[in-house]
């Protein structure tokens, strides 16, 4: 059962989000339940010993030096892992160096991984650049942002949700609520009302459990 008021709140918002179209259905089937769970995320489930096998296509070395180097696999699977690779170990500078040549590839995937990991590192510098950018790219990489934060410092989320324009509040509530696997419902809550976005937080948990059977039968 939940624990609060505001967490059964969430729970009786479930029958209504079944009972939505399917339209609806197939965008929160999408939602992240986990960290490294989604493609972009530079964190994204690959192993590092995958880092030590060739590519099937290629027969070169997983692992490279360059970010050019990515695009040489034909396998998404394959851009991914060398793409978690390089990042792991990037320094700040790297991340930055980065940042400035993923412009020739056109990959917002490429470019929001960068943008996250950079993020773990120096969350200010990560939402610096990204305010530099035109706002139509600016809400994906917001949330990709306070999903790494969160994950590390709830309390430095906050804050900078906070500092944000508002218009850019909501991507980075987004972004905390992706990492909810680790906090309650009403920390989550909490963080919602400061932000003045406590419908949405509610809407986006209950269309959660949706996907978590084992939530709706405690």
């Amino acid at each position: 059962m939940f624990k609060s008021n505001r967490s059964k709140t969430v729970a009786t918002l479930v029958g209504g989000a079944i009972l939505g179209s399917a339209a609806t259905v197939a965008v929160v089937f999408l939602l992240p339940f986990f960290s490294g769970d989604s493609a972009k995320d530079w964190r994204a489930g690959i192993p590092s010993n995958v880092l030590d096998t060739k590519s099937e296509t290629t027969g070169k070395s997983i692992a490279v030096q360059r970010l050019e180097d990515i695009l040489q696999f034909e396998k998404d699977f394959e851009r991914r892992a060398a793409l978690f690779g390089l990042l792991m170990s990037a320094t700040e500078d790297g991340l930055i160096e980065y940042l400035d040549q993923s412009k020739e590839f056109d990959s917002p995937s490429i470019e929001s991984a960068i943008i996250q990991k950079l993020a773990s590192l120096n969350p200010q510098i990560a939402i610096d650049h990204v305010s530099t950018l035109p706002m139509s790219r600016q809400y994906d990489l917001v949330t990709a942002i306070f999903e790494e934060i969160s994950l590390s410092n709830l309390d430095q989320a906050r804050n900078l949700a906070l500092a944000l324009d508002q218009t850019l509040q909501q991507a980075a509530l987004q972004g905390i609520l992706r990492a909810r696997h680790k906090y309650s419902d009403d920390l989550m809550l909490d963080i919602a009302k400061d932000l003045n976005q406590e419908i949405y937080a509610v809407s986006y948990l209950a269309k959660a459990v949706v996907f978590q059977p084992s939530k709706i039968l405690r």
